[in-house]
């Protein structure tokens, strides 16, 4: 009979040291070091068990970013600004349109979207008279021409 108690002893330790997600922890949730943590959010286990972010940062889907970012697949970005993440992870604008407090949003008539920014074609120098046609380094956009 007590082999049988160690037996049960040694499974219900086993099972309380998982940190693959013990039977105790919710949906969502894996045991690190016995507690069960939200790797997406967890500041102590982001995307990992023992996977603490600095003090500066938080843990957000998973990565640890400086506070004004998000965490989108394994990058930080600005939700506010980034054409690629507008609004949330998953909504890229248009080319042809720039990111402005989280909304895709069309340029002023005058200018152009260029990479995710309002330009004006005819004096940037680095999208002079279209997007992606720099001036060489000694020269001015004027008139959409490098002079």
């Amino acid at each position: 009979m007590q082999g049988w108690r160690l037996i049960i002893i040694t499974a219900s330790l086993a099972a309380a040291s998982c940190s693959g997600g013990g039977p105790d922890c919710p949906d969502g949730q894996l045991a690190c070091s016995a507690r069960c943590v939200d790797l997406t959010r967890d500041n102590g286990n982001c995307g990992s068990c023992g996977h603490a972010c600095t003090t500066e940062a938080r843990c957000t889907n998973g990565v640890c970013c400086d506070t004004t970012y998000t965490g989108c697949g394994s990058a930080c970005v600005d939700l506010q600004n980034d054409p690629q993440h507008c609004g949330t992870c998953a909504q890229a604008c248009d080319p042809t349109k720039v990111c402005e407090q989280g909304q895709c949003q069309g340029c002023p008539t005058f200018l152009t979207a260029c990479n995710g920014a309002c330009v004006n074609t005819a004096t940037d120098p680095t999208n002079c008279g279209g997007c992606g046609h720099p001036c060489g380094p000694t020269q001015a956009c004027s008139g959409s021409l490098c002079k």
